[in-house]
């Protein structure tokens, strides 16, 4: 038997709202599962995000917890609707795995991505031909029509940043990421061309930490920050792993990456320093594709 579905980001924060206001009302699981017709198991699944709560399940479960505040009662059944919203990228199915889709409808919905990177490019920044050689690099027994559909998705998640509502973009980049020559010089010498001309776009911000900056904060490794002022749309922290990326929601994890985010940005050149940099780059590595 399949595996049911993983919650996705939304159900699993409201199920943890429902639970936290639960325990802080002193109503055990059975009572409150009573009162809207279910039981101690059906209170579980939603508040652990595997069964969706029905709107008016939710409004009684906050009267029962004497939850007043309509702003609160607002926030939590946006966050209902919103997590039944299907983005374009339903239309892939099974396809993706649940992180995936986890990442792609925060990128489509937040504010403000910060993005630290130390060993590849950010995927909303990668040329196709990167992309491939990263993806067929990173799993060199990946199918060829695995490595294109993975390509042709990351190419399809960049049109986030072409959109009317693009969230503000700041990328900070270790310089080392750049002089990796992935796919070849020919290759790294476009991509690094491409990030100047993204750099140069408003709601686009790219620095680089430059090598003379022999130890930093940053080191620990990559990870992203995605942010929005509406209630409904999460601050969540990514750091990726080799089977997927993680998701951290935790607020106070969320509040320590933004802050290590500014030290490291502070660790970093100007961004007009930094474009000059990596176009400098850029034209090394053509006149090595030269030889």
């Amino acid at each position: 038997m399949p595996a049911p579905p993983r919650p996705n980001i939304r159900q699993r924060r409201l199920g943890s709202e429902l639970r936290r206001l639960r325990e802080g009302s002193g109503i055990s699981q059975r009572d409150a599962g009573a009162h809207i017709d279910g039981g101690q198991g059906k209170l579980s699944k939603f508040e652990t995000g595997r069964q969706n709560v029905r709107r008016l399940e939710l409004l009684a479960l906050l009267d029962l917890y004497e939850v007043k505040d309509q702003e609160a009662r607002e926030v939590l059944v946006s966050l209902l609707r919103d997590s039944r919203r299907k983005g374009w990228w339903h239309e892939y199915g099974d396809a993706l795995q649940a992180d995936t889709v986890d990442s792609i409808s925060l990128e489509a919905e937040c504010e403000c991505i910060l993005q630290y990177s130390n060993m590849t490019l950010p995927c909303l920044l990668q040329t196709e031909p990167y992309a491939r050689a990263l993806i067929s690099g990173l799993d060199p027994h990946l199918p060829d029509e695995q490595v294109e559909f993975l390509v042709r998705l990351r190419m399809r998640r960049q049109q986030t940043l072409d959109s009317v509502n693009a969230p503000r973009f700041v990328a900070l980049l270790d310089e080392a990421l750049l002089r990796r020559p992935i796919g070849g010089p020919r290759v790294m010498s476009r991509q690094l061309r491409r990030l100047v001309e993204a750099g140069q776009r408003p709601g686009i911000t790219i620095q680089v930490v430059p090598l003379d900056q022999a130890v930093y904060p940053g080191m620990y490794g990559s990870f992203r920050a995605l942010f929005s002022a509406q209630p409904t749309v999460l601050a969540v922290v990514e750091t990726p792993h080799w089977t997927g990326g993680r998701h951290v929601e935790e607020p106070s994890q969320v509040e320590s990456h933004r802050l290590l985010f500014d030290t490291i940005r502070s660790n970093a050149l100007p961004s007009k320093r930094s474009l000059e940099l990596i176009s400098r780059i850029s034209g090394e590595l053509a006149q090595d594709e030269r030889w």
